[in-house]
């Protein structure tokens, strides 16, 4: 055997325990991005983050007491500027119902711009209820339902790294208090490339 052979050998026994228990590197390293999550706000584990109901890959999410912070990747749109995310999802909100939009616009997030949209329906404070057929209903295992603000921001980011999707939840009767600890969160945000 060659020493390049042994070596090649050598790295195919060493990491296949790794490969095979399925390590994959973290989720800011994949998604391309890095930021400093708010003093109090507690990790979400994979069981966990995996069970909210959210549209897209969840990257991380957070308890913000008592809200949740999510961070998600979902498809590249072909020249999707934020403008345009803009109006898409004031459309996409303004046909559910009982929601309320409070704000809509254009933002800067880690230097790029964004779509930011404010949202207001019932909920369980982490998450909005779900509605069919022009019907709302009580989130799952919650016999009551409160107000609930949504803050959307849409990233558009190029064919490689999708969009960058931000989600934050909470009590309407919360949002004033949390809403500090939400935007220094996002100023804390650096992304790659």
């Amino acid at each position: 055997m060659t020493p390049e052979t042994t070596r090649g050998l050598l790295w195919l026994v060493l990491s296949t325990p790794v490969f095979a228990n399925g390590c994959l590197p973290d989720p800011r390293s994949r998604g391309g991005y890095d930021f400093s999550a708010a003093a109090g706000w507690q990790r979400l584990d994979n069981k966990r983050s995996a069970k909210l109901v959210l549209p897209g890959e969840v990257l991380e999410a957070y308890d913000t007491k008592p809200g949740i912070f999510a961070l998600l990747k979902t498809g590249f749109i072909p020249r999707a500027k934020a403008s345009e995310l803009s109006v898409e999802l004031y459309h996409l909100l303004l046909n559910l119902p009982f929601l309320e939009i409070q704000s809509k616009g254009e933002v800067t997030v880690a230097g790029l711009p964004a779509a930011r949209i404010e949202a207001t329906g019932m909920g369980d404070g982490q998450s909005f209820a779900p509605t069919t057929l022009g019907l709302q209903s009580r989130p799952p295992g919650n016999e009551t339902s409160v107000p609930t603000r949504r803050v959307w921001i849409r990233v558009p980011r190029g064919p490689e790294k999708g969009t960058l999707e931000i989600l934050f939840h909470c009590p309407e009767a919360e949002y004033e208090r949390k809403r500090a600890e939400f935007e220094s969160t996002i100023k804390s945000i650096r992304l790659e490339g």
